[in-house]
Protein backbone atom coordinates (compact mmCIF):
# COMPACT_ATOMS: atom_id res chain seq x y z
CA UNK A 1 0.00 0.00 0.00
CA UNK A 2 1.61 3.46 -0.66
CA UNK A 3 1.61 5.47 2.32
CA UNK A 4 -0.15 8.20 1.38
CA UNK A 5 -3.13 6.05 0.59
CA UNK A 6 -6.41 6.53 2.36
CA UNK A 7 -7.07 2.42 2.36
CA UNK A 8 -6.46 1.66 6.13
CA UNK A 9 -7.43 -2.20 6.37
CA UNK A 10 -8.00 -4.71 3.13
CA UNK A 11 -12.01 -4.06 3.90
CA UNK A 12 -11.33 -0.73 2.52
CA UNK A 13 -10.22 -2.03 -0.71
CA UNK A 14 -14.09 -3.03 -2.22
CA UNK A 15 -14.08 -2.47 -5.90
CA UNK A 16 -10.25 -1.15 -5.84
CA UNK A 17 -7.57 -2.25 -8.05
CA UNK A 18 -5.84 -5.15 -6.78
CA UNK A 19 -2.46 -6.61 -8.54
CA UNK A 20 -0.95 -10.24 -8.00
CA UNK A 21 2.52 -10.56 -8.77
CA UNK A 22 1.85 -13.96 -10.88
CA UNK A 23 -0.46 -17.12 -10.72
CA UNK A 24 2.31 -19.16 -9.90
CA UNK A 25 4.07 -17.47 -7.01
CA UNK A 26 3.59 -18.48 -3.24
CA UNK A 27 4.77 -14.88 -2.13
CA UNK A 28 3.34 -13.12 -5.07
CA UNK A 29 -0.48 -14.86 -5.16
CA UNK A 30 -0.77 -18.28 -3.31
CA UNK A 31 -0.29 -16.68 0.40
CA UNK A 32 -1.66 -12.91 -0.27
CA UNK A 33 -4.18 -14.73 -1.80
CA UNK A 34 -5.15 -16.77 0.86
CA UNK A 35 -4.44 -14.10 3.18
CA UNK A 36 -7.21 -12.12 1.67
CA UNK A 37 -9.54 -14.78 1.86
CA UNK A 38 -9.13 -14.88 5.86
CA UNK A 39 -9.19 -11.71 6.44
CA UNK A 40 -12.43 -10.98 4.17
CA UNK A 41 -14.61 -14.27 4.62
CA UNK A 42 -14.59 -14.62 1.32
CA UNK A 43 -13.82 -17.75 -0.68
CA UNK A 44 -11.34 -17.87 -3.96
CA UNK A 45 -14.25 -17.36 -6.09
CA UNK A 46 -15.79 -14.63 -3.87
CA UNK A 47 -12.33 -13.12 -3.72
CA UNK A 48 -12.07 -11.48 -7.81
CA UNK A 49 -15.40 -9.71 -7.56
CA UNK A 50 -14.52 -8.14 -4.01
CA UNK A 51 -11.95 -5.87 -6.06
CA UNK A 52 -12.94 -3.42 -9.15
CA UNK A 53 -10.10 -5.33 -11.02
CA UNK A 54 -7.70 -7.74 -10.39
CA UNK A 55 -4.67 -8.67 -12.78
CA UNK A 56 -1.16 -10.58 -12.74
CA UNK A 57 1.60 -7.80 -13.01
CA UNK A 58 4.00 -10.39 -14.02
CA UNK A 59 6.33 -9.90 -11.67
CA UNK A 60 7.20 -8.86 -7.73
CA UNK A 61 8.82 -5.50 -9.31
CA UNK A 62 6.55 -4.86 -11.36
CA UNK A 63 3.81 -4.84 -9.08
CA UNK A 64 5.77 -2.48 -6.92
CA UNK A 65 6.49 -0.45 -9.51
CA UNK A 66 2.74 -0.40 -10.67
CA UNK A 67 1.72 0.64 -6.48
CA UNK A 68 4.81 3.18 -6.45
CA UNK A 69 2.97 5.03 -10.30
CA UNK A 70 -0.29 5.41 -8.89
CA UNK A 71 -1.32 2.07 -11.48
CA UNK A 72 -2.57 -0.17 -8.90
CA UNK A 73 -4.56 0.97 -5.01
CA UNK A 74 -2.66 -2.73 -3.40
CA UNK A 75 -0.85 -5.27 -4.51
CA UNK A 76 0.33 -8.82 -3.47
CA UNK A 77 4.23 -9.06 -2.64
CA UNK A 78 7.19 -11.00 -1.14
CA UNK A 79 8.25 -8.87 1.79
CA UNK A 80 12.16 -8.67 0.82
CA UNK A 81 10.88 -6.84 -2.56
CA UNK A 82 10.17 -3.41 -0.96
CA UNK A 83 13.66 -3.11 0.81
CA UNK A 84 15.43 -4.69 -2.34
CA UNK A 85 13.74 -2.38 -4.92
CA UNK A 86 14.73 0.68 -2.40
CA UNK A 87 18.56 -0.69 -2.57
CA UNK A 88 18.61 -0.22 -5.85
CA UNK A 89 16.89 3.55 -5.97
CA UNK A 90 14.16 2.40 -7.50
CA UNK A 91 11.64 3.09 -4.63
CA UNK A 92 11.82 4.60 -0.91
CA UNK A 93 10.79 2.31 1.66
CA UNK A 94 9.01 5.09 3.66
CA UNK A 95 6.80 6.00 0.50
CA UNK A 96 5.13 2.38 1.43
CA UNK A 97 2.92 0.63 4.37
CA UNK A 98 1.72 -2.99 5.03
CA UNK A 99 -2.05 -3.27 5.88
CA UNK A 100 -2.07 -6.83 6.14
CA UNK A 101 0.70 -10.10 6.09
CA UNK A 102 0.97 -13.99 5.29
CA UNK A 103 1.77 -16.57 7.39
CA UNK A 104 5.61 -16.64 7.33
CA UNK A 105 6.45 -19.06 4.19
CA UNK A 106 8.06 -21.88 4.90
CA UNK A 107 11.40 -22.79 2.83
CA UNK A 108 12.14 -19.31 1.28
CA UNK A 109 13.19 -18.81 -2.28
CA UNK A 110 13.57 -21.95 -3.73
CA UNK A 111 16.25 -22.46 -6.96
CA UNK A 112 14.97 -25.11 -9.14
CA UNK A 113 16.20 -26.90 -12.55
CA UNK A 114 14.63 -28.99 -15.22
CA UNK A 115 14.71 -32.41 -14.57
CA UNK A 116 16.20 -33.04 -18.24
CA UNK A 117 19.92 -30.92 -17.22
CA UNK A 118 22.33 -33.47 -17.60
CA UNK A 119 23.27 -34.72 -14.40
CA UNK A 120 27.01 -32.95 -14.69
CA UNK A 121 25.84 -29.97 -15.01
CA UNK A 122 23.51 -30.41 -11.97
CA UNK A 123 26.49 -31.36 -9.91
CA UNK A 124 28.06 -28.63 -11.03
CA UNK A 125 24.95 -26.14 -9.69
CA UNK A 126 24.22 -27.65 -6.26
CA UNK A 127 27.72 -27.64 -5.52
CA UNK A 128 27.99 -23.52 -6.49
CA UNK A 129 24.70 -22.86 -4.61
CA UNK A 130 25.38 -24.96 -1.60
CA UNK A 131 28.91 -22.81 -1.46
CA UNK A 132 27.46 -19.51 -2.52
CA UNK A 133 27.61 -18.47 1.31
CA UNK A 134 31.68 -18.27 0.88
CA UNK A 135 31.58 -16.95 -2.39
CA UNK A 136 28.83 -14.00 -2.48
CA UNK A 137 27.65 -13.30 1.81
CA UNK A 138 27.05 -10.10 0.75
CA UNK A 139 24.13 -10.76 -1.93
CA UNK A 140 22.38 -13.73 0.61
CA UNK A 141 23.03 -10.78 3.77
CA UNK A 142 21.22 -8.39 1.30
CA UNK A 143 18.23 -10.79 0.97
CA UNK A 144 18.30 -11.74 4.42
CA UNK A 145 19.56 -15.27 3.80
CA UNK A 146 22.55 -16.62 5.42
CA UNK A 147 23.22 -19.73 3.10
CA UNK A 148 21.41 -22.10 0.83
CA UNK A 149 20.34 -25.47 1.78
CA UNK A 150 19.23 -28.31 -0.49
CA UNK A 151 15.70 -28.68 -0.19
CA UNK A 152 13.55 -32.23 -1.08
CA UNK A 153 9.47 -32.12 -2.25
CA UNK A 154 8.22 -32.58 1.24
CA UNK A 155 9.11 -28.68 1.78
CA UNK A 156 6.77 -27.56 -0.54
CA UNK A 157 3.73 -29.21 1.31
CA UNK A 158 2.68 -26.52 3.55
CA UNK A 159 2.25 -24.60 -0.33
CA UNK A 160 0.63 -27.23 -1.86
CA UNK A 161 -1.61 -27.33 1.65
CA UNK A 162 -2.22 -23.47 0.63
CA UNK A 163 -3.14 -24.21 -2.92
CA UNK A 164 -5.85 -26.60 -1.61
CA UNK A 165 -7.51 -24.62 0.86
CA UNK A 166 -7.60 -21.77 -2.18
CA UNK A 167 -9.38 -25.30 -3.77
CA UNK A 168 -6.53 -24.59 -7.00
CA UNK A 169 -4.66 -27.44 -9.15
CA UNK A 170 -1.76 -26.71 -10.37
CA UNK A 171 -3.06 -26.30 -14.12
CA UNK A 172 -5.69 -23.60 -12.06
CA UNK A 173 -2.49 -21.57 -10.82
CA UNK A 174 -1.24 -21.62 -14.43
CA UNK A 175 -3.90 -20.29 -15.93
CA UNK A 176 -5.09 -17.60 -13.97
Amino acid sequence: MRKDSPYQSVKDLKGKDFLFADPASTSGNLYPRATLMKELGLSNKELDSFFGSVAFSGGHDKSLLALANGNADAIGTSSLMVPMMAESGLVKEEDFRVIAESDPIVGGAPLLYRQDLPEALVTQLRELMLDYDTKNPKFLESVGAARFVEGSDSDFDPIREVAKALDMSPEELLKK
